[in-house]
Protein backbone atom coordinates (compact mmCIF):
# COMPACT_ATOMS: atom_id res chain seq x y z
CA UNK A 1 0.00 0.00 0.00
CA UNK A 2 2.87 2.38 0.83
CA UNK A 3 4.66 1.60 -2.42
CA UNK A 4 1.55 2.06 -4.58
CA UNK A 5 0.61 5.52 -3.18
CA UNK A 6 2.71 8.65 -3.10
CA UNK A 7 3.39 10.43 0.20
CA UNK A 8 1.65 13.62 -0.95
CA UNK A 9 -1.49 11.71 -1.97
CA UNK A 10 -1.63 9.88 1.38
CA UNK A 11 -1.30 13.12 3.37
CA UNK A 12 -3.88 14.91 1.22
CA UNK A 13 -6.44 12.08 1.42
CA UNK A 14 -5.95 11.68 5.18
CA UNK A 15 -6.44 15.38 5.89
CA UNK A 16 -9.63 15.48 3.80
CA UNK A 17 -10.95 12.36 5.53
CA UNK A 18 -10.49 13.70 9.08
CA UNK A 19 -12.06 17.03 8.10
CA UNK A 20 -15.27 15.21 7.11
CA UNK A 21 -15.69 13.61 10.54
CA UNK A 22 -18.19 12.85 12.08
CA UNK A 23 -19.54 12.12 8.57
CA UNK A 24 -18.17 8.58 8.28
CA UNK A 25 -19.41 7.98 4.75
CA UNK A 26 -17.50 10.89 3.23
CA UNK A 27 -14.45 10.24 5.41
CA UNK A 28 -14.16 6.63 4.24
CA UNK A 29 -14.75 7.65 0.61
CA UNK A 30 -11.83 10.10 0.81
CA UNK A 31 -9.47 7.36 2.01
CA UNK A 32 -10.63 4.69 -0.43
CA UNK A 33 -9.31 6.75 -3.37
CA UNK A 34 -5.90 5.38 -2.34
CA UNK A 35 -4.78 2.14 -3.94
CA UNK A 36 -5.20 -1.05 -1.85
CA UNK A 37 -7.35 0.82 0.71
CA UNK A 38 -10.89 -0.45 1.36
CA UNK A 39 -13.48 0.36 4.04
CA UNK A 40 -11.78 -1.91 6.61
CA UNK A 41 -8.34 -0.31 6.17
CA UNK A 42 -9.90 3.15 6.12
CA UNK A 43 -11.66 2.42 9.42
CA UNK A 44 -8.29 1.47 10.98
CA UNK A 45 -6.75 4.80 9.90
CA UNK A 46 -9.72 6.81 11.20
CA UNK A 47 -9.78 4.87 14.49
CA UNK A 48 -6.09 5.61 15.06
CA UNK A 49 -6.70 9.35 14.65
CA UNK A 50 -10.21 9.68 16.14
CA UNK A 51 -10.97 6.74 18.49
CA UNK A 52 -13.72 8.72 20.19
CA UNK A 53 -15.81 8.78 16.97
CA UNK A 54 -14.70 5.77 14.92
CA UNK A 55 -14.42 2.02 15.61
CA UNK A 56 -12.25 -0.42 13.69
CA UNK A 57 -14.02 -2.85 11.36
CA UNK A 58 -12.82 -5.96 13.25
CA UNK A 59 -14.34 -9.33 12.37
CA UNK A 60 -14.84 -10.40 16.00
CA UNK A 61 -16.53 -7.12 16.92
CA UNK A 62 -18.97 -7.38 14.03
CA UNK A 63 -19.71 -11.06 14.80
CA UNK A 64 -20.61 -10.13 18.37
CA UNK A 65 -23.41 -7.84 17.22
CA UNK A 66 -26.78 -9.27 16.10
CA UNK A 67 -27.96 -8.97 12.50
CA UNK A 68 -24.52 -8.54 10.88
CA UNK A 69 -23.98 -12.01 9.46
CA UNK A 70 -22.62 -12.88 6.97
CA UNK A 71 -19.84 -10.29 7.12
CA UNK A 72 -19.32 -7.93 4.20
CA UNK A 73 -16.44 -5.54 3.73
CA UNK A 74 -18.35 -2.74 2.07
CA UNK A 75 -19.04 0.86 3.03
CA UNK A 76 -22.75 0.22 3.55
CA UNK A 77 -22.05 -2.72 5.87
CA UNK A 78 -19.53 -0.67 7.86
CA UNK A 79 -22.11 2.08 8.36
CA UNK A 80 -24.59 -0.51 9.72
CA UNK A 81 -21.91 -1.72 12.13
CA UNK A 82 -21.17 1.83 13.28
CA UNK A 83 -24.87 2.53 13.84
CA UNK A 84 -25.00 -0.26 16.45
CA UNK A 85 -21.71 0.93 17.99
CA UNK A 86 -23.16 4.43 18.37
CA UNK A 87 -26.33 3.09 20.03
CA UNK A 88 -24.28 1.21 22.64
CA UNK A 89 -21.96 4.20 23.11
CA UNK A 90 -24.91 6.51 23.72
CA UNK A 91 -26.18 4.27 26.53
CA UNK A 92 -22.73 3.97 28.14
CA UNK A 93 -21.96 7.69 28.03
CA UNK A 94 -25.05 8.43 30.12
CA UNK A 95 -23.16 6.89 33.06
CA UNK A 96 -19.54 7.49 32.03
CA UNK A 97 -18.54 10.19 29.53
CA UNK A 98 -15.08 8.66 29.01
CA UNK A 99 -16.39 5.78 26.88
CA UNK A 100 -15.32 5.93 23.19
CA UNK A 101 -16.38 4.06 20.07
CA UNK A 102 -13.00 2.30 19.99
CA UNK A 103 -13.46 1.05 23.57
CA UNK A 104 -16.87 -0.41 22.69
CA UNK A 105 -15.26 -2.18 19.74
CA UNK A 106 -12.52 -3.62 21.99
CA UNK A 107 -15.11 -4.83 24.50
CA UNK A 108 -17.08 -6.61 21.79
CA UNK A 109 -13.88 -8.09 20.37
CA UNK A 110 -12.89 -9.45 23.81
CA UNK A 111 -16.29 -11.05 24.33
CA UNK A 112 -16.31 -12.75 20.92
CA UNK A 113 -12.69 -13.90 21.27
CA UNK A 114 -13.38 -15.54 24.64
CA UNK A 115 -16.58 -17.10 23.30
CA UNK A 116 -14.71 -18.81 20.45
CA UNK A 117 -11.30 -19.57 22.01
CA UNK A 118 -11.72 -19.82 25.79
CA UNK A 119 -15.33 -20.59 26.84
CA UNK A 120 -14.34 -21.56 30.44
CA UNK A 121 -12.84 -18.11 30.99
CA UNK A 122 -16.00 -16.57 29.56
CA UNK A 123 -18.14 -18.59 31.98
CA UNK A 124 -15.88 -17.51 34.85
CA UNK A 125 -16.31 -13.88 33.84
CA UNK A 126 -20.09 -14.32 33.69
CA UNK A 127 -20.14 -15.90 37.16
CA UNK A 128 -17.97 -13.08 38.47
CA UNK A 129 -20.47 -10.63 37.00
CA UNK A 130 -23.34 -12.13 39.02
CA UNK A 131 -21.22 -12.19 42.22
CA UNK A 132 -20.24 -8.54 41.84
CA UNK A 133 -23.85 -7.56 41.27
CA UNK A 134 -24.88 -9.46 44.41
CA UNK A 135 -22.13 -7.80 46.48
CA UNK A 136 -23.17 -4.45 45.08
CA UNK A 137 -26.76 -5.02 46.22
CA UNK A 138 -25.48 -5.82 49.75
CA UNK A 139 -23.39 -2.65 49.88
CA UNK A 140 -20.05 -4.49 50.04
CA UNK A 141 -18.67 -3.31 46.71
CA UNK A 142 -18.71 -0.35 44.36
CA UNK A 143 -21.74 1.83 43.90
CA UNK A 144 -24.38 0.79 41.40
CA UNK A 145 -23.72 3.78 39.19
CA UNK A 146 -20.44 2.16 38.06
CA UNK A 147 -22.23 -0.82 36.46
CA UNK A 148 -24.30 -0.57 33.30
CA UNK A 149 -26.26 -3.25 31.40
CA UNK A 150 -26.45 -3.11 27.60
CA UNK A 151 -29.09 -5.36 25.98
CA UNK A 152 -28.04 -6.86 22.66
CA UNK A 153 -30.31 -9.93 22.50
CA UNK A 154 -29.81 -12.56 26.16
CA UNK A 155 -26.47 -14.32 28.14
CA UNK A 156 -24.40 -11.80 30.04
CA UNK A 157 -20.75 -10.90 30.51
CA UNK A 158 -19.17 -8.13 32.63
CA UNK A 159 -15.99 -6.71 31.12
CA UNK A 160 -14.74 -3.67 32.95
CA UNK A 161 -17.92 -1.98 34.15
CA UNK A 162 -20.13 -3.00 31.20
CA UNK A 163 -22.44 -6.01 31.15
CA UNK A 164 -23.49 -7.22 27.69
CA UNK A 165 -26.46 -9.52 27.10
CA UNK A 166 -26.53 -11.90 24.16
CA UNK A 167 -28.70 -14.79 23.00
CA UNK A 168 -30.62 -16.36 20.14
CA UNK A 169 -32.69 -14.28 17.77
CA UNK A 170 -36.45 -14.85 17.75
CA UNK A 171 -37.93 -16.99 14.97
CA UNK A 172 -41.65 -17.39 14.37
CA UNK A 173 -42.33 -20.56 12.36
CA UNK A 174 -45.02 -20.35 9.67
CA UNK A 175 -48.39 -21.97 10.27
CA UNK A 176 -48.75 -25.32 8.50
CA UNK A 177 -51.54 -27.88 8.24
CA UNK A 178 -51.11 -31.06 10.28
CA UNK A 179 -52.53 -34.23 8.76
CA UNK A 180 -51.98 -37.05 11.32
CA UNK A 181 -53.98 -39.66 9.37
CA UNK A 182 -52.36 -39.25 5.96
CA UNK A 183 -50.39 -36.92 3.72
CA UNK A 184 -51.31 -33.85 1.75
CA UNK A 185 -53.74 -31.06 2.63
CA UNK A 186 -56.46 -31.64 5.18
CA UNK A 187 -59.20 -29.86 3.22
CA UNK A 188 -60.03 -29.17 -0.42
CA UNK A 189 -61.06 -25.68 -1.55
CA UNK A 190 -64.64 -25.35 -2.72
CA UNK A 191 -63.66 -24.52 -6.30
CA UNK A 192 -61.88 -27.88 -6.66
CA UNK A 193 -64.66 -30.13 -5.35
CA UNK A 194 -66.51 -32.63 -7.61
CA UNK A 195 -63.98 -32.30 -10.42
CA UNK A 196 -63.69 -35.39 -12.66
CA UNK A 197 -60.53 -37.41 -12.29
CA UNK A 198 -58.39 -37.71 -15.41
CA UNK A 199 -56.18 -40.85 -15.37
CA UNK A 200 -52.73 -40.70 -16.92
CA UNK A 201 -50.37 -43.48 -17.87
CA UNK A 202 -46.59 -43.56 -17.61
CA UNK A 203 -46.37 -43.06 -21.34
CA UNK A 204 -48.06 -39.66 -21.24
CA UNK A 205 -45.49 -36.90 -21.63
CA UNK A 206 -46.60 -34.35 -19.07
CA UNK A 207 -44.63 -31.42 -17.74
CA UNK A 208 -41.86 -31.59 -20.35
CA UNK A 209 -39.56 -28.57 -20.60
CA UNK A 210 -37.88 -27.29 -23.73
CA UNK A 211 -34.10 -26.98 -24.07
CA UNK A 212 -32.49 -24.44 -26.38
CA UNK A 213 -28.92 -25.65 -25.76
CA UNK A 214 -28.86 -28.65 -28.09
CA UNK A 215 -30.73 -30.27 -30.94
CA UNK A 216 -33.76 -32.03 -29.50
CA UNK A 217 -35.87 -32.47 -32.61
CA UNK A 218 -37.88 -35.65 -32.26
CA UNK A 219 -36.46 -36.48 -28.84
CA UNK A 220 -39.87 -37.10 -27.32
CA UNK A 221 -41.50 -38.60 -30.40
CA UNK A 222 -42.92 -42.09 -30.08
CA UNK A 223 -40.85 -44.97 -31.43
CA UNK A 224 -44.02 -46.78 -32.56
CA UNK A 225 -45.41 -44.03 -34.74
CA UNK A 226 -47.66 -41.14 -33.90
CA UNK A 227 -51.32 -41.67 -33.30
CA UNK A 228 -54.19 -39.38 -32.55
CA UNK A 229 -55.24 -39.18 -28.92
CA UNK A 230 -58.74 -40.16 -27.92
CA UNK A 231 -58.97 -37.00 -25.83
CA UNK A 232 -58.00 -34.62 -28.64
CA UNK A 233 -60.32 -31.89 -29.78
CA UNK A 234 -60.06 -29.14 -32.37
CA UNK A 235 -60.68 -25.47 -31.68
CA UNK A 236 -62.96 -23.41 -33.82
CA UNK A 237 -62.53 -19.71 -34.36
CA UNK A 238 -64.69 -19.10 -31.33
CA UNK A 239 -62.59 -19.97 -28.27
CA UNK A 240 -65.64 -20.43 -26.07
CA UNK A 241 -66.92 -23.44 -27.99
CA UNK A 242 -65.34 -26.80 -28.75
CA UNK A 243 -66.38 -30.10 -30.22
CA UNK A 244 -65.30 -33.68 -29.63
CA UNK A 245 -64.13 -35.55 -32.71
CA UNK A 246 -63.72 -39.17 -33.64
CA UNK A 247 -59.97 -39.79 -33.82
CA UNK A 248 -59.99 -43.56 -33.97
CA UNK A 249 -57.64 -45.01 -36.55
CA UNK A 250 -59.30 -46.14 -39.79
CA UNK A 251 -58.27 -49.56 -41.06
CA UNK A 252 -57.21 -49.32 -44.69
CA UNK A 253 -55.94 -51.96 -47.10
CA UNK A 254 -52.33 -51.81 -48.16
CA UNK A 255 -53.21 -51.14 -51.78
CA UNK A 256 -55.27 -48.07 -52.60
CA UNK A 257 -56.75 -46.74 -55.79
CA UNK A 258 -54.44 -47.30 -58.73
CA UNK A 259 -52.95 -50.39 -57.05
CA UNK A 260 -50.12 -48.40 -55.49
CA UNK A 261 -48.74 -48.89 -52.01
CA UNK A 262 -49.04 -46.17 -49.34
CA UNK A 263 -51.32 -43.89 -51.33
CA UNK A 264 -53.72 -43.40 -48.43
CA UNK A 265 -55.96 -40.42 -48.57
CA UNK A 266 -55.66 -37.95 -45.64
CA UNK A 267 -57.93 -38.49 -42.65
CA UNK A 268 -61.03 -36.41 -42.50
CA UNK A 269 -62.01 -34.69 -39.30
CA UNK A 270 -65.52 -35.87 -38.63
CA UNK A 271 -67.80 -33.48 -36.83
CA UNK A 272 -69.74 -34.66 -33.83
CA UNK A 273 -73.28 -35.75 -34.45
CA UNK A 274 -74.50 -33.54 -31.61
CA UNK A 275 -73.19 -29.99 -31.41
CA UNK A 276 -72.63 -28.64 -27.91
CA UNK A 277 -74.33 -25.28 -27.42
CA UNK A 278 -73.52 -22.49 -24.99
CA UNK A 279 -77.11 -22.43 -23.72
CA UNK A 280 -76.88 -25.97 -22.33
CA UNK A 281 -76.57 -26.39 -18.56
CA UNK A 282 -73.85 -28.73 -17.33
CA UNK A 283 -75.26 -31.31 -14.91
CA UNK A 284 -72.23 -33.61 -14.61
CA UNK A 285 -69.07 -34.22 -16.61
CA UNK A 286 -67.95 -37.80 -17.28
CA UNK A 287 -64.98 -39.00 -19.31
CA UNK A 288 -65.10 -41.92 -21.74
CA UNK A 289 -63.27 -44.53 -19.56
CA UNK A 290 -65.77 -44.03 -16.74
CA UNK A 291 -68.70 -44.09 -19.15
CA UNK A 292 -67.63 -47.41 -20.68
CA UNK A 293 -67.31 -49.05 -17.25
CA UNK A 294 -70.75 -48.05 -15.99
CA UNK A 295 -73.18 -50.85 -15.26
CA UNK A 296 -76.89 -50.71 -14.46
CA UNK A 297 -77.79 -53.84 -12.44
CA UNK A 298 -81.18 -52.50 -11.35
CA UNK A 299 -82.44 -51.97 -14.91
CA UNK A 300 -84.17 -54.90 -16.57
CA UNK A 301 -83.68 -55.90 -20.16
CA UNK A 302 -85.72 -54.05 -22.73
CA UNK A 303 -88.98 -55.52 -24.03
CA UNK A 304 -90.19 -55.07 -27.60
CA UNK A 305 -93.81 -53.95 -27.88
Amino acid sequence: MVESNSEDLIISASKKAFKHLPNLKKAVEELTVLKAVGPATASAVLTAGAPDQVAFMADESMQALPGLMPLQYTLGFYLQYMDQIKQILKILQKEDKTWTAHQVELTLWTFQFLKLNDPPLLIEAMEGSSKRKQENSNGDAKSGSEYKTVDCTGSAILIGHVEFHYGMAHFNPPQIQDNPSGWGPCAIPDQFKDLPYQPFSKGDRLGKVISYTRMVAGKYSSAFGGGASQYAYFHEEDENSFQLVDTSKIQKPQYQRGRRVFQQAPLKNRDASVQVKDSWEVVEEMDFPRLSKLSMPSVDDGEDL
